[in-house]
């Protein structure tokens, strides 16, 4: 079972690991223009379509 300090050190792991909703702020207030914005974006896209491949080839290749 877990203790109080399991509990801190989970939640001080997870703040690490993954984006506030300041963190998020901050990095849009540090865009200069929309087009520094779309840049970001379409990285991001890039990624998550990457993943999302990946992720498909790894559940196909499970079920053979």
């Amino acid at each position: 079972m877990l203790n109080q300090d399991d509990i801190t050190k989970i939640i001080e792991a997870g703040s690490e690991v993954f984006a506030t909703k300041e963190d998020l702020k901050e990095a849009t207030n540090n865009l200069s223009t929309k087009d520094d914005f779309n840049k970001m974006m379409n990285a991001v896209d890039k990624y998550a379509v990457k993943a999302d491949t990946y992720f498909q080839e790894m559940v196909a290749l499970s079920h053979i």
